[in-house]
């Protein structure tokens, strides 16, 4: 006899047996500008801190009428996320946004793979996400 568990992975398995290519289109589907994204890249300072970047929402909008984008930095200090900074950048063209932090340090960022990669540049270093 089987139980719950069993009978509910042999429906998983009969799902993805009758309709495989439904896993392949939702994971395949590409961000959209349309309906506007978010996008995450993290990494280490040069001081070994772990660096978290976070962007405002990015649509046809913020592109189209040169609207700011911020992007909010956070550092994680003694395994606590402390603020560390808030930078406001503008479209620039092909895909690349530029501005300065509240602090006046330059930072800029390009959207990759349609629009599924952002590579950040902060304070002489590179970071790379990802955006959804």
């Amino acid at each position: 006899m089987f139980n719950f568990f069993n009978k509910l992975s042999f429906v998983a398995i009969g799902t993805v047996l009758l309709f495989p290519s439904l896993p392949v289109q939702i994971a395949s589907a590409a961000p959209s500008l349309g309906d506007g994204i978010i996008c995450v890249a993290k990494g280490r300072t040069n001081q070994g801190h772990k660096i978290y970047f976070y962007t405002s929402v990015i649509d046809n909008n913020s592109m189209e009428k040169k609207q700011p984008v911020s992007v909010t930095i956070n550092e994680s200090i003694n395994g606590q996320m402390q603020p560390a900074g808030l930078a406001s950048t503008t479209y620039q063209g092909n895909d690349t946004y530029s501005g300065k932090s509240q602090a006046g340090s330059p930072i800029s960022f390009s959207l990759l793979g349609n629009y599924s990669v952002i590579q950040i540049q902060h304070s002489g270093q590179t970071f790379t996400g990802i955006c959804h």
